[in-house]
């Protein structure tokens, strides 16, 4: 099954600026080819970039207004992001998705506090400039590996409540920072999986309610295995009951039998796919939300999720 993800709310943009913002990074500024408003989107808030191969990426905005994303070209990666670094530029199009907002800002917090780690703070620093003209107290911790590789050096440097940590020398640890603010602090981190790790690992016992992780990978580490038995999943409005394989995917069963489902990262990355869960028994393996999240909002990933036994009934 490819990975081009569903064409129900993509759109064509065109890019209208190119920038260079570090070692083997680019900002790009979007806007709709037709011309018309591109959809409003909250800090936090991600799109799809779809290649010609079927292949998406997912990118957070910086800006919505116009949409401002970064590529970073990944030289030892699967392609992607080098061909969308090294190809696009001012005049090209191409397909992107509406915004998702799977890590957005916390209502009424006091104390709020965005760590980053590499291309990461690409979806910090829109929360960063929101939090700071609403007049709210803010601190930003970036970590780069060089002056050369951070993102927008002169830019972000000397910035209020913002601090960057270029490795090389004397580097105030994510330990430190995390122990400086109590535990009514929100605190939102996203960064290379080792990062996130070493945050994951400082933050228990904090209420997870004020605990946020953007990934740019699934966390294999924390997936739970997956029964090697099949299933069915039965379609609430049309009553239909379609079989999943015990090689396949949710995703893949409905798709394969017809039913329109938008979707995009295959990966339990984005949340494209997550639809309502009304009744059955899940195991959800996807790194947007925790089980408990997914329990409260009653909803479930199709793209990785299974079930522990039975039938499920999804609100489709």
């Amino acid at each position: 099954m490819s990975s081009e993800g569903s064409a129900l709310s993509t759109r064509l943009a065109i890019i209208t600026a190119r920038q260079v913002a570090g070692r083997d990074i680019c900002l790009l500024t979007l806007q709709a080819e037709d011309g018309a408003p591109l959809p409003p989107a909250t800090p936090g808030a991600h799109i799809d970039v779809h290649l010609p191969d079927g292949r998406s990426r997912q990118y957070s905005l910086l800006s919505s207004a116009p949409y401002t994303i970064a590529i970073k070209a990944v030289r030892d990666g699967r392609g992607a992001s080098q061909w969308l670094h090294d190809t696009l530029s001012v005049g090209d199009t191409i397909r992107i998705g509406t915004p998702r907002n799977n890590f957005g800002l916390r209502e009424g917090a006091t104390d709020t506090v965005l760590l980053a780690g590499g291309i990461g703070v690409t979806a910090l620093l829109c929360m960063y400039d929101a939090l700071v003209a609403g007049g709210h107290t803010v601190c930003l911790h970036y970590w780069a590996r060089s002056v050369e590789e951070t993102f927008l050096h002169a830019q972000l440097s000397g910035r209020p409540g913002l601090h960057i940590h270029a490795c090389g020398g004397r580097v105030t640890s994510m330990a430190a920072v995390i122990a400086e603010h109590g535990p009514q602090a929100d605190l939102y981190c996203c960064g290379p999986t080792r990062m996130l790790a070493e945050f994951t690992a400082l933050t228990q016992g904090r209420d997870p309610s004020t605990v946020h992780i953007e990934r740019f990978e699934a966390d294999s580490a924390a997936m739970p295995e997956a029964s090697d038995e099949g299933f069915s999943v039965r379609l609430a409005r049309s009553g239909t009951t379609i079989a999943v394989g015990k090689d396949q995917s949710i995703l893949e069963a409905l798709t394969d039998a017809g039913v329109d489902i938008e979707y995009s990262c295959e990966e339990g990355l984005c949340g494209a796919c997550e639809v309502r869960l009304l009744e059955g028994d899940p195991l959800h393996r996807d790194s947007v939300r925790t089980p408990d999240e997914h329990d409260q909002r009653r909803t479930i990933m199709l793209c990785v999720s299974r079930a522990r036994s039975g039938t499920l009934v999804l609100d489709l």
